[in-house]
Protein backbone atom coordinates (compact mmCIF):
# COMPACT_ATOMS: atom_id res chain seq x y z
CA UNK A 1 0.00 0.00 0.00
CA UNK A 2 2.81 2.41 0.88
CA UNK A 3 4.53 1.73 -2.44
CA UNK A 4 1.30 2.52 -4.33
CA UNK A 5 0.87 5.80 -2.42
CA UNK A 6 4.45 6.84 -3.17
CA UNK A 7 4.08 6.00 -6.87
CA UNK A 8 0.84 8.02 -7.07
CA UNK A 9 2.54 11.02 -5.43
CA UNK A 10 5.46 10.77 -7.83
CA UNK A 11 3.06 10.66 -10.81
CA UNK A 12 1.11 13.63 -9.50
CA UNK A 13 4.33 15.62 -9.07
CA UNK A 14 5.23 14.91 -12.71
CA UNK A 15 1.95 16.28 -14.14
CA UNK A 16 1.80 19.53 -12.13
CA UNK A 17 3.38 22.32 -14.21
CA UNK A 18 6.36 23.86 -12.46
CA UNK A 19 9.55 25.56 -13.57
CA UNK A 20 10.58 27.37 -16.73
CA UNK A 21 10.21 26.07 -20.30
CA UNK A 22 13.45 27.80 -21.35
CA UNK A 23 16.94 27.68 -19.89
CA UNK A 24 17.87 31.28 -20.68
CA UNK A 25 15.45 34.10 -21.28
CA UNK A 26 12.99 36.34 -19.51
CA UNK A 27 9.34 36.66 -18.55
CA UNK A 28 7.77 38.91 -21.17
CA UNK A 29 4.26 38.96 -19.68
CA UNK A 30 3.01 37.99 -16.22
CA UNK A 31 -0.24 36.30 -15.17
CA UNK A 32 -3.09 38.69 -14.32
CA UNK A 33 -4.10 42.15 -15.48
CA UNK A 34 -1.99 43.64 -18.25
CA UNK A 35 -2.27 46.06 -21.13
CA UNK A 36 -3.40 43.98 -24.10
CA UNK A 37 -0.68 44.23 -26.77
CA UNK A 38 -3.25 44.28 -29.60
CA UNK A 39 -5.96 46.62 -28.28
CA UNK A 40 -4.26 48.61 -25.50
CA UNK A 41 -7.06 47.80 -23.01
CA UNK A 42 -6.52 46.35 -19.53
CA UNK A 43 -7.35 42.64 -19.75
CA UNK A 44 -6.74 39.47 -17.79
CA UNK A 45 -3.83 37.39 -19.11
CA UNK A 46 -4.33 33.76 -18.16
CA UNK A 47 -0.74 32.64 -18.54
CA UNK A 48 2.91 33.54 -18.17
CA UNK A 49 4.85 34.37 -21.33
CA UNK A 50 8.55 33.59 -21.60
CA UNK A 51 10.85 34.96 -24.28
CA UNK A 52 14.18 33.58 -25.44
CA UNK A 53 16.62 33.87 -28.31
CA UNK A 54 15.46 32.40 -31.62
CA UNK A 55 16.21 28.68 -31.85
CA UNK A 56 16.41 28.11 -28.08
CA UNK A 57 15.06 24.73 -26.92
CA UNK A 58 11.60 24.73 -25.33
CA UNK A 59 11.07 22.07 -22.67
CA UNK A 60 7.86 20.82 -21.08
CA UNK A 61 7.21 21.91 -17.51
CA UNK A 62 5.20 18.77 -16.74
CA UNK A 63 4.43 15.34 -18.16
CA UNK A 64 1.44 14.92 -20.47
CA UNK A 65 0.10 14.24 -23.95
CA UNK A 66 0.65 16.51 -26.96
CA UNK A 67 -2.82 17.61 -28.08
CA UNK A 68 -1.83 20.17 -30.72
CA UNK A 69 1.28 20.79 -32.81
CA UNK A 70 1.05 23.28 -35.67
CA UNK A 71 -0.08 26.78 -36.56
CA UNK A 72 -2.79 28.53 -34.56
CA UNK A 73 -4.00 32.13 -34.81
CA UNK A 74 -2.47 34.31 -32.13
CA UNK A 75 0.23 31.77 -31.28
CA UNK A 76 2.08 31.20 -34.55
CA UNK A 77 3.53 27.70 -34.43
CA UNK A 78 2.19 26.14 -31.23
CA UNK A 79 2.64 23.00 -29.15
CA UNK A 80 -0.05 22.26 -26.57
CA UNK A 81 0.37 19.62 -23.87
CA UNK A 82 -2.51 18.29 -21.76
CA UNK A 83 -1.50 17.34 -18.21
CA UNK A 84 -4.89 16.03 -17.07
CA UNK A 85 -7.27 17.49 -14.47
CA UNK A 86 -8.12 20.39 -16.80
CA UNK A 87 -4.53 21.66 -16.99
CA UNK A 88 -2.59 22.24 -20.17
CA UNK A 89 0.42 24.28 -21.23
CA UNK A 90 0.99 26.10 -24.53
CA UNK A 91 4.34 26.76 -26.10
CA UNK A 92 3.77 29.36 -28.80
CA UNK A 93 5.68 31.37 -31.38
CA UNK A 94 7.96 28.41 -32.03
CA UNK A 95 10.42 28.17 -34.88
CA UNK A 96 10.17 24.37 -35.17
CA UNK A 97 8.02 21.65 -33.58
CA UNK A 98 9.82 18.50 -32.39
CA UNK A 99 6.76 16.43 -31.37
CA UNK A 100 3.50 15.18 -32.87
CA UNK A 101 -0.09 15.04 -31.64
CA UNK A 102 -0.51 12.00 -29.40
CA UNK A 103 3.10 11.90 -28.20
CA UNK A 104 3.63 11.26 -24.49
CA UNK A 105 6.11 13.72 -23.03
CA UNK A 106 7.92 13.80 -19.71
CA UNK A 107 8.81 16.87 -17.69
CA UNK A 108 11.89 18.44 -19.29
CA UNK A 109 11.45 16.90 -22.77
CA UNK A 110 12.23 19.24 -25.67
CA UNK A 111 9.05 19.84 -27.66
CA UNK A 112 10.06 22.76 -29.90
CA UNK A 113 12.64 25.38 -30.74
Amino acid sequence: MLETLLMNRNLQAQVIPAGRPIEAGWISSHFGLRTDPFHGNQEHHGGIDFAAKEGSPIKTVAAGVVTFAGERAGYGILVEVNHGNGTSTRYGHCKEVLVSVGDLVKKGDEVAL
